[in-house]
């Protein structure tokens, strides 16, 4: 391998990690989903990599539910930071920002969704 092709495999791989990077590490019961989100929303055309960073910033938490993943609101500011004030003002992002995009982005919480994950959050427990 040139030395030229090297270096740029380095960049194409500081690029990827930095696109899968959690920008809300104190959500952590989600970044697994969050990493595998963003690392399938990263090369897809259009703006849907940095709304879904955006709404994680803002606080957005990704659960399981009916075989695939949910987007929804974290609406317990006295816990952790979230930007939303209550339901309504999440639907109003939610209808500004997402329903466009509701199309592709069905597609991306299903490919990020694990069947091994459990409604908690990782992969099953061992018992």
């Amino acid at each position: 391998m040139t030395p030229r092709r090297t270096e740029r495999l380095r960049a194409l791989r500081g690029e990827w990690l930095a696109a899968t990077e959690d920008p809300r590490p104190d959500l952590a019961e989600d970044t697994a989903r969050w990493r595998r989100l963003l690392l399938l929303a990263w090369p897809v055309a259009g703006d849907m990599w940095e709304v879904l960073r955006g709404f994680r910033a803002c606080g957005a938490l990704l659960q399981v539910g009916h075989g695939t993943l949910r987007l929804v609101p974290l609406l317990d500011p006295s816990e952790r930071q979230s930007v939303w004030q209550g339901q309504a003002d999440w639907e109003e992002y939610r209808a500004e920002w997402l329903l466009p995009r509701a199309t592709v982005l069905r597609q991306l919480l299903r490919g990020a969704y694990t069947r091994e994950e459990t409604s908690e959050g990782g992969p099953p427990r061992q018992t």
